[in-house]
């Protein structure tokens, strides 16, 4: 809602949408147009009607078809001699954004600027709320004053000012709850019954959505603020990332790895890797193998001390059962591997692996167990064409 203050001849913007009951921004004066275009009628005279590129005090935009209109444009207001002043007596207002100035013959529309709007207004978490529920495929000056680029670019400058965590917390449940809309939105329309599933990627959004992505976000924020924040500013940004992801596992969006892995990188260039395990929950929802795997190598490299559990819990879902035993098996964990084996019925791995491991420890202790375990629970090893060679041997350790 656009309130006109005649009297002190600002403008006032309301996001009704909003449970706040005051205005958005600082009041602003209302946009002239700057560049006003004389064009020619039927008769060769020159019409009272104006043209001119949109925007905030913007008046219809010239044919892009029309040179001679385009030219005159860069000359200017200058040319016309008009002198426009903000809501003088001959201005009438019709509909919600047309204004006609009967004094100078000119008739223009008003849009709202949404950049200075961006810049006066101090509470960016409603911001960041009324530039999603814009149009994105309205007509805008440039690119970058889309509501797209103008929330990523709102939501980099509250992390490298250091908004308060708990208005940033707030700014990602609004963000991630309108991607989850709009993927709603994108499915219902594609297939016209089903709605996403938890933790699936929508379909390609509409053009009308300004809503942000998890891959918008590793991209355009949290990405290009790693080499700015440093020390204490390095650690917000983990603070700020884990809350994106909070907020995203509310509404069941997938995440990419590339924020998990964005996450534990921060953690370990700034030596705060003992933190990992806290931050499990975050990292397990969705459970990602690459993730696991990529804590595994922290913890054989000695920098994660918590680094086991943390991949215990990362890597409890079934398509990644083969890589967390072959994983215990590289670390020399046969025992642990062969229990994780029998109490999820893993059957990728085969019996010989475990009998090799347990041949190169040249324990007989180990060595029988293993054995006896592939004897029991493995119904088809007997029938093994090493069968044989792994019995001899068993026999062979005995002896011994």
């Amino acid at each position: 809602l656009v309130v006109h203050n005649l009297d002190s001849a600002v403008v006032l913007v309301l996001d009704v949408l909003s449970a706040s009951p005051h205005p958005l921004a600082s009041p602003l004066p209302p946009g002239i147009p700057p560049l006003i275009i004389p064009t020619t009628n039927q008769s060769g005279g020159a019409s009272s009607s104006s043209s001119m590129p949109p925007g905030t005090g913007d008046a219809l935009p010239p044919s892009p078809r029309d040179p001679t209109a385009l030219a005159a444009a860069a000359e200017g207001s200058k040319q016309t001699g008009l002198n426009l002043e903000p809501y003088s007596a001959s201005w009438e207002l019709f509909g919600s954004d047309m204004v006609v100035d009967k004094a100078n013959g000119v008739v223009w529309r008003q849009r709202l600027d949404l950049v200075a709007l961006v810049a006066s207004c101090s509470d960016r978490c409603a911001l960041i709320g009324f530039l999603q529920r814009r149009r994105q495929d309205s007509w805008y000056p440039n690119p970058q004053s889309r509501p797209h680029q103008l929330t990523l670019s709102v939501l980099q400058t509250m992390i490298q000012e250091r908004d308060p965590l708990g208005v940033i917390s707030k700014s990602f449940d609004l963000l991630c709850s309108a991607y989850h809309e709009a993927v709603v939105q994108a499915t219902n329309q594609n297939s016209g019954i089903q709605q996403p599933t938890s933790g699936e990627h929508g379909p390609k959004l509409l053009p009308r959505t300004p809503a942000v992505s998890p891959e918008d976000m590793q991209r355009s924020v949290f990405g290009p603020l790693e080499e700015e924040m440093h020390g204490t500013g390095a650690a917000f940004l983990c603070a700020c990332v884990t809350e994106y992801l909070r907020s995203a596992e509310t509404v069941n969006l997938k995440i990419p790895p590339s924020i998990p892995s964005f996450l534990i990188q921060l953690l370990q260039r700034n030596e705060r890797l003992y933190l990992l395990p806290n931050m499990l929950p975050v990292l397990s929802r969705p459970a990602c193998t690459s993730i696991g795997l990529e804590v595994a190598k922290l913890g054989q490299q000695g920098q994660c001390e918590g680094a086991p559990h943390v991949v215990h819990d990362l890597l409890q879902h079934p398509s990644a059962h083969d890589t967390y035993v072959r994983l215990l098996l590289k670390e020399g964990r046969l025992l642990e591997a062969l229990r994780y084996v029998r109490r999820h019925r893993v059957e990728t791995v085969p019996p010989t692996t475990f009998l090799e491991a347990a041949k190169k420890q040249g324990s007989c202790q180990i060595y029988t167990s293993v054995y006896r375990f592939c004897s029991e629970f493995v119904p088809a090893f007997k029938s093994m064409a090493e069968y044989p060679a792994y019995t001899k041997l068993l026999q062979n350790f005995d002896a011994a």
